[in-house]
């Protein structure tokens, strides 16, 4: 319809002071966003650049580690000698590990530092692509919910019938979401959905309630929110992008499909255990010999080995595609500075006990 492309060229953006307020993290994508235009790949390069940016405090927690797991290695002798000594009385043999522990110069603290740090950007990511999740997709509704108001009042006007208003309505909803709303990232239709069953627009009483991979509603919105008008722009928004699988009613309408395949859920889960795995292996945090008695630090490193994938795959299923886009990156850039940094540490903690070791047989003689 002519009016619609009319409207396209004189569309006024969203009221920006109706939308929440982004985070840093959010402002950070959102400038991204303007050089690079695709916000799956946009989470990419920013995933690139914290890499980057926390690589010195990468090498530091990896040299820590790995200078932790020796002193470990040299004072199982003598912590198993602690334990025959002192087995009748737990906490006089606690007592006595933790004065080697201190003469060792070994902290146990510095043994929980990289799940601290892994955590720490973790919940720094999470909010940040929260905030925007909430901010996009409050924008994009804000922007369709406009265009079909104006594209029916406009029709309403002219012919005075509410059914040809209504389907002018989701024509205009259909053109600008096609055109201005780019949400699209590899084979998923929408990145701040979840790549998974989920339709590539929230229903009403998801978008409502809010909750993971959708948005919280603040009681004033909630107050002027219209789940009838929703329904109508989201029914546009599902003919234009049906989802995988998606099938025709009997009725003629369409049932919605999938948003994604669950691509990246699998890729989260299988790329964080494998990462998890490299680094341990290369630090020696993982048993050597099936004969050897585990500490607790090589326990507590075999449990995150295999809790750790299935909090990620959690978060891959439940929240947006553009988080998991973030772990699935963040995984393998894991996985590549391991092999680029770890022979660098291992080595410089080799040479930093070979000088310990004869400074002491100086010291002797």
């Amino acid at each position: 319809m002519e009016f619609i492309n009319s409207f396209l060229g004189a569309f006024a953006f969203v009221d920006a002071s109706a939308l929440p307020d982004l985070n840093v993290i959010g402002k950070l994508v959102q400038l991204l966003y303007n050089w690079i235009g695709n916000y799956g790949w946009t989470v990419v390069v920013f995933t690139v650049f914290l890499k980057l940016l926390t690589l010195p405090l990468d090498f530091w927690q990896r040299y820590v580690t790995k200078a932790n797991g020796d002193k470990m290695e040299e004072m199982k002798p003598l912590l198993a000698n602690i334990d025959k000594q002192y087995g009748h009385d737990q906490n006089k043999a606690n007592e006595e590990k933790r004065k080697l522990y201190k003469k060792q110069g070994y902290s146990m603290g510095m043994q929980c530092l990289p799940l601290i740090i892994t955590m720490a950007v973790f919940i720094f990511m999470f909010s940040g692509l929260q905030s925007y999740t909430n901010y996009i997709s409050k924008y994009n509704y804000a922007l369709l919910t406009e265009t079909y108001t104006t594209a029916f009042d406009e029709e309403f006007a002219e012919s005075a019938d509410q059914f040809a208003a209504l389907e002018a309505g989701q024509d205009a909803v259909k053109v600008v979401y096609t055109n201005e709303i780019e949400e699209k990232f590899l084979w998923i239709n929408n990145v701040w959905r979840p790549d998974t069953w989920s339709a590539t627009m929230a229903d009403a009483d998801t978008y409502v309630k809010g909750g993971m991979g959708s948005v919280a509603l603040t009681a004033e919105e909630k107050a002027e929110f219209s789940k009838e008008q929703y329904n109508v722009i989201r029914e546009a928004v599902i003919e234009v992008d049906p989802g995988y699988f998606s099938k025709i009613n009997t009725d003629g309408s369409i049932k919605e499909g999938w948003n994604g395949l669950i691509i990246l859920p699998i890729l989260a889960v299988a790329l964080t255990f494998l990462s998890t795995w490299i680094t341990q292996k290369q630090t020696g945090a993982v048993k050597k010999s099936p004969d050897e008695a585990p500490d607790p630090t090589q326990q507590s490193s075999k449990m995150m080995m295999f809790m750790m994938p299935i909090m990620m795959g959690a978060f891959a299923i439940f929240y947006t595609a553009a988080f998991a886009v973030y772990m699935v990156s963040n995984s393998m850039l894991t996985i590549l500075t391991t092999f680029a940094i770890q022979p660098i540490v291992n080595s410089m903690v080799a040479k930093k006990k070979k000088a310990s070791n004869e400074n002491k047989a100086s010291y002797k003689r």
